[in-house]
């Protein structure tokens, strides 16, 4: 065991302070990760069809995501196109625009799987695919019209 003098002289060596201020800083590191900007937006659309899902439920506090995958794809035809088929509301000047193909739009696909409660409060599993139409990566946030949501059958 350590004496009182020897624990003294360990705490106030030098090699102890520069350990002491390695391991601070590594903790403080680790719990400040930055979210990249591409992130922070995939998390905004994720959100949003979160927001879109409680919507519709009887008892919207009762949502518990279980799981959940996610996609982008890029490109004007094949995404103006679903949206078209889609029940998305995008204005027709977006639509020219992607049709145009001036911008570079994105279609973010989410497959959400939670629990809810029903009108009657038992607990039901559903899983829905959220999709958000973008014309570009550069979009400051998520207009939940434009957030169409598919219930896939188990």
């Amino acid at each position: 065991m350590f004496s009182l003098k020897d624990r003294n002289k360990l705490c106030t060596s030098p090699t102890f302070a520069a350990f002491a201020f390695a391991l601070t800083t590594l903790w403080i590191a680790g719990c400040n990760v930055a979210e990249s900007p591409e992130q922070k937006l995939k998390n905004k659309v994720t959100s949003a069809c979160e927001d879109k899902i409680k919507a519709g439920l009887a008892s919207p506090s009762g949502y518990k995501r279980i799981a959940y995958t996610e996609q982008s794809t890029e490109g004007s035809e094949f995404i103006a196109n679903r949206a078209r088929n889609a029940n998305v509301k995008i204005p027709q000047s977006e639509m020219t625009q992607w049709m145009a193909s001036s911008g570079n739009p994105i279609l973010y696909e989410r497959e959400i799987e939670y629990d809810a409660p029903n009108q009657y409060n038992a607990l039901i599993r559903l899983k829905v695919r959220c999709e958000f139409y973008a014309t570009d990566k550069n979009f400051q946030s998520v207009d939940p019209s434009r957030v169409a949501l598919v219930f896939i059958a188990r």
